[in-house]
């Protein structure tokens, strides 16, 4: 509770950052939660209410999460809470949609009204956008044009090549023995090192007064290397 919720209080703001941080989370979600809305749309309809409505809650509930980013050490992975629970959505939403479409061409009545049309215009326009966004970021993890906000450009970076993690592995084992390796955690995970205090998110240690004791084990612990 401490790393996660009291420690997050007490670092500072992060303004400038937080409408980027929506628009992107906005454009990867949006998809889902269109579809997710076919569910809600048919909630008369489905076999299980109670179900559809503890999916809602939680897929709101984790929305809110979104509120975190104000917080300085905040990032977008806070909405991934809200993506099964919106899968789940989605997916009952779609099959209504393509039973309702069945029943129609088994009575025989009239293909679709020009809602109905509009309605399948739209949740096909979700589909392929998120599976757009879902293989782009899957084929090309550096460049995912389609998964990135239009307008924006990828804020991570593979800082090393292939062949400089594994100097920096190599550097990493030769430490001695029991001094923690304070560089990348990525590093000291291939090193099979360990980090200062056993902490790889040293950002939330160093801001926090919450974790005051732990920053001070970490100081007069064993001499990090490098």
């Amino acid at each position: 509770l401490e790393g996660t919720v009291v420690a997050q209080q007490e670092v500072g703001l992060q303004p400038g950052a937080v409408p980027g941080y929506l628009l992107q989370g906005a454009w990867n979600l949006a998809p889902l939660v269109a579809l997710a809305a076919l569910a809600l749309r048919a909630r008369q309809r489905l076999r299980d209410p109670a179900l559809l409505r503890t999916l809602a809650a939680l897929s709101l509930g984790a929305l809110a999460l979104l509120a975190t980013v104000l917080k300085d050490g905040s990032y977008l992975n806070v909405l991934v809470v809200a993506e099964p629970p919106l899968v789940a959505l989605a997916g009952a939403g779609l099959a209504d949609l393509l039973a309702r479409r069945r029943r129609v061409s088994a009575e025989g009545g009239p293909s679709a009204s020009d809602g109905r049309v509009a309605l399948k215009v739209a949740a096909l326009a979700a589909c392929v956008l998120l599976a757009a966004q879902s293989l782009s970021l899957i084929a090309w993890p550096k460049q995912p044009l389609a998964f990135l906000r239009p307008g924006s450009a990828p804020a991570h970076a593979q800082k090393l090549s292939s062949a400089e993690v594994s100097r920096a592995a190599a550097d990493a084992r030769a430490c001695p023995a029991g001094a923690p390796y304070s560089g990348p955690p990525y590093v000291a995970f291939i090193a099979d090192r360990a980090l200062p205090g056993g902490q790889p998110d040293q950002f939330i240690v160093a801001e926090s007064s919450t974790h005051a004791a732990l920053r001070e084990r970490i100081v007069v612990g064993p001499r990090a290397c490098p």
